[in-house]
């Protein structure tokens, strides 16, 4: 379509990171509740800051750097955001526990006692 690879990737890294929040909320971990939609949109958000740096870097160094084929390179490091997506959204985006700011928030809302 002459797009240059870099920027085909960086679309396709955007609009998989839509689908692949809807889907794996309501289809891989079966997160449908909506009372805790913007937790798991939070950590969403920072685990696909980290891979999207991370896949467009690692494609980056591959085609430009060390001059591999686009769909090789693509193959390689999608495979590898993969993987490390689906564990960290399993292990931490969609778990139920409460989160960080919750965990602050009932920490400090204490009193002790008299």
């Amino acid at each position: 379509m002459g797009v240059p690879p870099l920027y085909a990737q960086m679309t396709g890294r955007i609009v998989g990171g839509i689908f692949s929040f809807t889907c794996n909320k309501f289809w891989s971990f079966d997160a449908k509740g909506s009372a805790r939609l913007t937790i798991e949109a939070r950590r969403f958000l920072a685990l696909y800051t980290v891979s999207y740096v991370t896949s467009v870097s690692t494609f980056y160094v591959l085609t430009e750097v060390i001059a591999m084929q686009p769909v090789i390179a693509k193959a390689i490091s999608d495979t590898g955001i993969f993987c490390f997506n689906f564990a960290v959204m399993r292990l931490y985006v969609f778990h139920q526990r409460l989160g960080i700011t919750n965990w602050l928030r009932n920490a400090f809302a204490r009193h002790p006692q008299d």
